[in-house]
């Protein structure tokens, strides 16, 4: 981020990294509380920035990647002639324009100030373009991976709170957030190209995430504890049929072998 008295400049991958980083800052709030067991109200204002800011911070990963091939991929309209007629000028207007491309600022975000209808794609269109021109796996809708899973679901938190009302689940999302992260952060370190975006950013990305990580998978533990003895708690037992609607007098609960007691089936 470049600034001065009268002038503020910020980059893509700076502006990516300010989201990420302030989500997790925010929730690392409501876990000092939950140490303290002092939640209040404010919290659940905490976690709707959290989820907005992170969910931001993913969106302008997903759009720098694609500039990275090219930085037309991140505009809206590809066929639009005053987009193409306007960019031309751009560059005859800008000779270095070539040089700076796929520097941490993206050389012809200028267009979205020019008079022509130049927007930016939305979420799911970043998204979708990521993963046709950038063929990359972990974001496969079909099929569907757990990293996919978990960003489409913080999308629809997301979308749910900016365009209606939404209840929510403050284990369920600091959960979601945890999980979110390492996968996360392994696609930027490998799609990335900027260096100090990779050996600067991310370290501090994960270090100010850490106790949002740590409160996660306790969480994710018990629930799996939980589970896990409900299993065991059947062994075969006979019960009143009525209970699973059942005609017989008697029904017989199932007896679960070590493998499916295995914690990563009870996800």
């Amino acid at each position: 981020m470049n600034q001065n008295k009268s002038s503020l400049s910020i980059g893509l991958l700076d502006n990516c990294y300010h989201s990420l980083k302030r989500g997790y800052e925010l929730w690392n709030i409501v876990k000092e509380r939950n140490d303290r067991n002092d939640r209040n109200a404010d919290d659940g204002w905490l976690l709707k920035e959290s989820i907005i800011w992170v969910h931001h911070g993913i969106e302008l990963a997903f759009k720098k990647m694609l500039a990275q091939v090219n930085e037309c991929f991140i505009f809206e309209k590809l066929d639009d002639e005053k987009f193409w007629r306007a960019l031309g000028k751009y560059k005859k207007d800008n000779k270095d324009y070539i040089e700076v491309e796929g520097t941490n600022n993206i050389s012809i975000i200028h267009l979205f100030n020019e008079d022509v209808d130049s927007k930016s794609i939305s979420f799911t269109k970043a998204l979708t373009r990521a993963v046709l021109m950038l063929d990359i796996e972990e974001l496969y809708d079909k099929p569907k991976t757990d990293f996919r899973k978990s960003i489409d679901r913080l999308t629809n938190y997301r979308n749910r709170l900016i365009h209606f009302s939404l209840d929510l689940n403050i284990d369920e999302v600091t959960v979601l957030l945890g999980e979110l992260l390492e996968p996360l952060l392994t696609l930027l370190k490998t799609h990335i190209k900027d260096s100090n975006f990779r050996d600067n950013y991310l370290p501090k990305i994960r270090d100010t995430a850490k106790g949002v990580q740590e409160l996660a998978k306790t969480k994710t533990e018990k629930n799996q504890e939980r589970i896990i003895n409900i299993m065991n708690a059947f062994k075969g037992k006979e019960v009143p049929g009525y209970i699973f609607n059942q005609e017989d007098d008697q029904f017989r609960l199932p007896t679960f072998s070590k493998s499916q007691e295995n914690p990563k089936y009870c996800g």
